[in-house]
């Protein structure tokens, strides 16, 4: 993958956990432990998965790294249009890296502010192993703000998101 993998001992154990760092200067929080946080002190990485330790055991992420959709990540506040000419969406396209593994699941709801909660999914992909881009329609209107909330089952890379009118 060309990413950088690493344990940090963060100075609140919520921060502690394994971290990736992208070529591009992204820095995510890849994974804590199952136990929970707690300062990661072994790495052993494979490919795309990989085996970790910590004082009181390890964990290994061997054929999927996320299960349940335990893995959320959430976009900014994006502007899309105004009061008066608000934005229409009505198609949803998700573009992976590369093909993930069958049965692996990406869902993705919105929010047209901060405060509310994520609405009822406006698509859920399921992977085949072969495909790497999928749509769906989605019929989003009058929207003025926008974020996006993409959960994570399997071992689906995204690439990007793109709501189209």
């Amino acid at each position: 993958m060309g990413n950088l993998l690493f344990g940090v001992g963060g100075q609140t154990a919520a921060n502690d956990g394994v971290y990736m760092l992208y070529p591009d200067g992204r820095l995510i929080l890849e994974n804590v432990p199952s136990t929970g946080a707690t300062r990661v002190t072994a790495i052993y990485a494979l490919n795309n998965f990989y085996d970790f330790g910590y004082a009181s055991g390890a964990d290994a992420f061997l054929t999927t790294r996320y299960a349940n959709f335990e893995c959320v990540a959430q976009s900014m506040l994006f502007k899309a249009g105004t009061k008066t000419k608000p934005a229409t969406y009505s198609e949803l396209e998700l573009q992976l890296a590369k093909p993930a593994a069958t049965g692996s699941s990406i869902r993705i709801s919105t929010r047209r502010d901060t405060s509310s909660s994520f609405g009822t999914a406006l698509a859920t992909f399921t992977t085949d192993g072969v495909e790497t881009s999928f749509k769906s329609d989605v019929g989003l209107i009058n929207v003025e703000n926008i974020q996006l909330q993409v959960e994570f089952h399997g071992t689906a890379e995204i690439m990007e998101i793109r709501l189209l009118p």
